[in-house]
């Protein structure tokens, strides 16, 4: 076995010197000469006792003798020399034959220098701390790349789950609903850290139990068995993974699953037989509220990771954020949405108002006058009579009247507006004359017939509705406010014949309607 070293202090180290000599005189005489000098020498006796040394503790520098039997010192380089793990260590061979005759065969074989017999002590000083500083060298030097290598791979690792995790939250962020969200970062976080499977667990509208939402499996088809069977499942607080996480608002892992009681992964059987090992919960929460539990698997046993840890975490983070977003987004929508209809709907009748009437008007007149298309405009006013008086007119005959004629509207681009206190307007584009008056009189038979119906309760009201149409072909240097005028003068016209209404012709109408068109009013 190799013989041990003296020990030599910390202070006055200089290096890890091996001698390989079956000459004890050799081994002593050159120990006396380094160990004086701060080197830990360490001594073999034949080359299958240096190889275990070697292979224990590699030091920075071998003196080898060459003549040694079983295994002289060329088969013990070439050894050396053939193994990455020793290849760098430099070899100083010692022999007694001529240094000339031997100086290719070595520098072949990889040895670094000789040293001949007898020695000459200042030769092997000298050129021990040269081959000790230079090794010390090469070692730092491999160090240092070492380190950068590792910097550079955590920085590539780094730029690359940064990629990676700004193409989730896009991919999350460009998702219509939460449902469309989990699904992408269940699929996403498998990819990125690497893990077979990842399913998703929805509290119920009670908040009484866990429902199964949604599975992904990102490598294995036949995963997606463990994600069917699990539908049938549905778990109460601190039942299995996801009930402990429900509860605990934690991430939770399990490293072993096969080893985990029934409370602990009530799945354990099935999961076991489809391959699963390991296991980790981790809940989204928005303001302390569990809103889903994602669970994410894997087919190896895992011990808990740091790093897969922050990216789960930082991915959870963006599925909160996207709710938050969603939110805001709704709340803002529907602020519009009541402030759109503060200023374009009338508020009783919730058909559009005066201010969108002027707004759809004056657009609908510039665009059929561009495309040389006629534009039909239909007033309705509504009359109520009562003991031979004229009075307010109630709010139950105005909705009734805004209903029928919304009712009888086709086409998308139709609006009818309440435009006046009793009196509602109606924008038909691309209508002709004959089409308009089809639909006034469509609407003057239901509304009249139904107000009647409705009146003769009360043996003293008077209720009925006239109608006056104009329709016009659109010109850009003709004032739009004159079709409106024509429209009320033919209103003006029908209520002085008391209930009939009549149809106003203007001038630039040339074209009649067919009378298909009239039917599909």
């Amino acid at each position: 076995m190799p013989m041990l070293p003296k020990i030599t202090s910390l202070s006055t180290f200089r290096g890890d010197i091996l001698i390989v000599d079956d000459a004890l005189d050799n081994l002593r005489l050159l120990a006396n000469i380094l160990e004086p000098e701060g080197y830990l020498v360490r001594k073999a006796i034949s080359g299958k006792l240096a190889l275990k040394a070697i292979q224990m503790a590699p030091p920075d520098l071998i003196l080898l003798d060459i003549n040694m039997p079983q295994m002289n010192g060329f088969e013990i380089c070439q050894h050396l020399k053939a193994n990455p793990q020793t290849e760098r260590i430099p070899i100083i061979f010692v022999s007694a034959l001529d240094r000339n005759f031997n100086q290719l065969k070595d520098l072949q074989l990889g040895a670094d220098d000789y040293i001949t017999k007898p020695f000459q002590v200042e030769e092997i000083l000298a050129l021990v701390e040269n081959k000790i500083k230079h090794q010390k060298l090469v070692k730092q030097v491999q160090f240092q790349n070492s380190l950068l290598l590792l910097e550079m791979q955590s920085r590539q690792q780094a730029e690359t789950e940064t990629q990676f995790f700004l193409t989730i939250s896009e991919a999350i962020n460009q998702t219509s609903d939460f449902a469309e969200a989990i699904q992408v970062a269940l699929e996403k976080v498998c990819q990125l850290i690497n893990w077979d499977f990842g399913e998703a667990w929805i509290p119920n509208e009670e908040k009484k139990i866990l429902q199964y939402s949604c599975s992904r499996y990102a490598k294995h088809e036949h995963l997606s068995g463990f994600g069917i069977a699990s539908e049938n499942y549905q778990l109460a607080p601190l039942e299995g993974l996801p009930g402990r996480t429900w509860v605990s608002k934690q991430i939770e892992w399990i490293e072993n699953i096969s080893a985990s009681p029934d409370l602990s992964f009530v799945r354990y059987q099935l999961a076991e037989e489809i391959g699963l090992k390991s296991a980790i919960s981790v809940p989204v929460l928005e303001e302390n509220n569990v809103l889903v539990i994602l669970v994410f698997y894997h087919q190896k046993t895992s011990q808990l990771q740091p790093r897969i840890l922050t990216l789960i975490k930082a991915i959870t983070t963006q599925l909160s954020l996207f709710i938050l977003r969603k939110k805001a987004e709704f709340a803002l929508s529907a602020a519009n949405q009541k402030l759109v209809s503060l200023t374009t709907i009338d508020e009783l009748t919730q058909v559009a108002n005066r201010r969108r009437f002027d707004e759809v008007f004056v657009y609908e007149w510039r665009r059929l006058a561009r495309e040389e298309k006629p534009l039909s405009l239909i007033f309705c006013n509504l009359n109520y009579f009562l003991k031979g008086k004229v009075q307010e007119t109630d709010n139950f005959y105005l909705k009734k009247v805004a209903v029928t004629i919304t009712r009888l509207l086709k086409r998308p681009a139709d609006l009818v507006a309440r435009y006046e206190d009793q009196k509602f307007a109606v924008i038909l584009p691309n209508t002709q004359l004959e089409g308009a008056n089809y639909l006034a009189k469509k609407i003057s038979q239901e509304i009249n017939f139904d107000l009647i119906a409705d009146s003769q309760f009360k043996f003293e009201e008077i209720v009925n509705l006239t109608l006056g149409v104009a329709t016009m072909i659109p010109e850009p240097k003709i004032n739009p406010q004159i079709l409106i005028k024509i429209a009320e003068e033919e209103l003006a016209a029908s209520r002085r014949r008391e209930g009939n209404y009549t149809i106003g012709l203007s001038s630039s109408n040339k074209n009649g309607a067919t009378e298909e068109d009239c039917r599909n009013r």
